[in-house]
């Protein structure tokens, strides 16, 4: 069992955070314990939470976002990325959408109005 100090924290933010309950939480960190070994041991915890981190195969789904330190996962290891004591672990849902700001300069393509959105945190022109 891992010692006292021998924990990692972990961030969640949108859907994850609200089937936690908590923003952030610390657990006791084994050595050799992977970012897929401590999801999955925190979505047993708050069976809510399984269903929106893994697809019915038991793989990260794709479209959460896991940092290990501020790094992504998928820059390093995957989920098979090892935890070292005192990691920071951030779970986070993909955010997508966009806002309508106007017609764009050019007419209409096949009847359909053609819009500029936003899909990324910048001021509109």
């Amino acid at each position: 069992m891992a010692g006292d100090d021998e924990t990692v924290t972990l961030e969640f933010y949108g859907t994850v955070r609200d089937a936690v309950g908590e923003k952030v939480i610390s657990l006791p960190l084994d050595p050799g314990t992977t970012v897929n070994a401590l999801l999955e041991d925190v979505a047993a915890a708050h069976p809510d939470l399984h269903p929106l981190l893994f697809t019915s195969e038991e793989r990260l789904r794709p479209h959460i976002n896991v940092s290990r330190n501020g790094e992504p996962i998928r820059d390093l290891d995957g989920p098979d990325t090892e935890l070292g004591a005192g990691d920071r672990v951030t779970v986070a849902p993909s955010v997508s959408g966009g806002v309508v700001i106007g017609r764009a300069e050019r007419p209409d393509v096949d009847g359909l109005p053609q819009y500029r959105c936003l899909t990324t945190p910048e001021v509109a022109r």
